[in-house]
């Protein structure tokens, strides 16, 4: 069933964010099936409706998942002491070698502060601002291609 939308012509009618939760609760666990005590599948977020807040917040869940997840992967590293094979600035500094991530984070240069934090940065407001948004019909956590123009936002 082909539905009219104004953002994305010819996309098919998806089932409401709310069902489509209950859907993967229950898929997941059989037993629980859907469970909600805050009520945040039926709040709405910043004058947007149900199905926006509700992508809204998945979006943010799988976000910081994925950040949570970078982290931990980098805190394994540090804390088994692997580098990468080559200097870490162009004046030959080695990368530093102390015992705690925050010790590294504070032994690093402000410029490769700056560096990573302009990486990331740069992806978010990519992924803001590319492809079909995911509070406007594109999917919650779905990173868009460089090569995509659409802009739904």
């Amino acid at each position: 069933m082909l539905t009219h939308n104004p953002l994305s012509p010819n996309q098919e009618a998806l089932p409401s964010a709310r069902a489509e939760l209950e859907a993967i609760a229950t898929k997941s666990n059989p037993v629980l099936k859907f469970y909600d005590p805050l009520q945040l599948s039926s709040t709405t977020i910043y004058d947007n409706t149900n199905d926006q807040s509700i992508n809204f917040l998945r979006h943010a869940e799988i976000k910081h998942g994925r950040v949570a997840m970078f982290a931990f992967v980098g805190y394994i590293v540090h804390a088994n002491h692997i580098t990468f094979p080559w200097k870490m600035t162009m004046s030959g500094d080695p990368f530093p070698s102390v015992t705690s991530a925050p010790e590294a984070w504070d032994a690093i240069p402000a410029a490769a502060k700056w560096q990573i934090i302009g990486v990331v940065g740069f992806l978010e407001w990519f992924s803001e601002v590319a492809g079909d948004h995911y509070m406007r019909g594109g999917e919650p956590g779905r990173f868009p291609k460089v090569s995509q123009t659409t802009n739904n936002k």
